[in-house]
């Protein structure tokens, strides 16, 4: 029989170990997600200088709501697998996906089909087609990112490596065209239509994800309960992230949206680190032995975030008014300013990110769904007020004021649902 000394010292070892791999799981999803983002130091240079503020606009209106559309679908439905990943199997749970979005998805893109053309009048007529190309693929992400994330559960190392895929398959592209002396709009669409077929076709073979008939329907009906819960919060984080870009395809001219557009995905830095965090902790959390082990890996989680993204954020304003024009060519200066009024808005989105993974692992999907709720009210009401006055930079004020009110909310039902929490165990023992 082992003595208490060393049952406590064995205890000591594999708690040490389980810190020890999350700090290892971490740090590389985390430089993953940095590597990769960073791609677009390369990439969107090449995109601006080739495009100007007008093409990559353009491109903006594409890919922005093809991207909203894909998002919108997956209806939590990868949250929810994950949750559920160690109770159902994983082929049910991606054909569910299928399933969902084959049925869902299918009628919501033959809807828009006739409205592409009315929404992208002040675009290039290539657009049209295009936007109706890339909303039939979105559906496809849904299935794709149930696969992708259910990776969690099994191997950190292939979650990276897939996660990463698309944006390295894009980017090696559009680096080739450029060289070539071929960047335009259509060239850099076909970029994003082959780097996202690509990612489908390999994920799917590697993840045993393909289509099939291990469908059930109350496998289904779990992951929708849970889903269901959470779609209001991934619908009003679109919002929040990308309504005020989704606003301005028709309310400003194509070369502020590039502006725009540039200075918003340089602001989306700090969440490539940020996310690689969160990506780790949810597992971390969701099997936590008590409370307070969940409650304390959280804080790990948001102190993390906080110093990430604070020192990627100070970085990015003080190298912006040299490295913009560097960058991306005089054209694009304006985005320098919306660039600072939108970097603290994301610390706070990233921080609250952080918070939602402890919230949606202790089954309160709902909270978090509040919380984006009231940042997408601020966001809807907020760009209805300032963007007719005064455009793109209402719309990156109005931005980070409601990224600001998603993270008040979650941190305030956070402690309050912890404090309950630890009361009801203290009555209990």
């Amino acid at each position: 029989m082992l003595g208490p000394a060393r049952r406590l010292r064995e205890r000591r070892e594999g708690a040490d170990a389980k810190d020890g791999q999350l700090r290892t799981d971490t740090a590389v999803t985390a430089l993953t997600g940095l590597f990769v983002y960073g791609l677009s130091a390369i990439t969107g240079p090449l995109l601006a200088r080739s495009l100007g503020p007008a093409g990559r606009g353009d491109l903006a209106a594409v890919l922005v709501p093809s991207e909203l559309l894909g998002w919108a679908l997956l209806f939590g439905l990868h949250m929810a697998s994950i949750y559920h990943a160690d109770e159902y199997p994983h082929r049910e749970l991606v054909v569910g996906a299928w399933a969902f979005a084959t049925v869902v998805g299918g009628a919501v893109v033959a809807g828009a089909w006739f409205l592409v053309p009315r929404y992208l009048h002040g675009h290039s007529h290539e657009t049209i087609t295009w936007l109706r190309i890339m909303l039939i693929v979105a559906v496809v992400f849904v299935p794709a990112t149930t696969a992708l994330h259910l990776l969690r559960s099994t191997s950190m190392m292939a979650f990276n490596v897939f996660k990463s895929l698309q944006l390295v398959v894009e980017s090696v592209i559009l680096i080739g065209l450029a060289i070539a002396g071929h960047l335009t709009l259509t060239s850099a669409l076909w970029a994003a239509l082959i780097s996202q077929v690509v990612w489908y076709v390999v994920l799917f073979v590697y993840a045993k994800a393909w289509p099939g008939l291990e469908f059930r329907w109350s496998t289904l009906r779990t992951q929708l309960s849970y889903g269901t819960r959470l779609a209001v919060a991934d619908l009003s984080g679109l919002a929040v992230a990308r309504l005020d870009q989704f606003v301005l395809v028709d309310a400003v001219a194509s070369s502020q949206l590039g502006e725009y557009a540039v200075a918003a995905t340089a602001a989306m830095v700090t969440s490539a680190a940020s996310a690689g965090i969160a990506f780790v902790m949810f597992p971390r959390i969701r099997r936590a032995a008590t409370a307070e082990d969940g409650w304390s890996a959280m804080l790990t989680g948001v102190r993390w975030t906080l110093y990430s993204s604070c020192g990627l954020a100070i970085l990015i304003a003080v190298a912006a008014p040299i490295g913009i024009p560097l960058l991306f060519g005089h054209a694009f200066h304006r985005a320098i300013a919306l660039l600072w009024l939108l970097l603290p808005g994301q610390v706070a989105f990233d921080v609250g990110g952080a918070i939602a993974q402890k919230v949606m692992a202790d089954n309160k999907p709902g909270t978090v769904s509040h919380a984006m709720g009231l940042a997408a009210l601020v966001t809807v009401v907020g760009l209805a007020i300032t963007v007719p006055p005064w455009g793109i930079v209402g719309a990156a004020v109005v931005t980070t004021v409601s990224q600001f009110a998603f993270l008040g909310y979650l941190w305030a039902a956070a402690v309050r649902h912890h404090r309950s929490v630890v009361s009801a165990s203290a009555q209990t023992s």
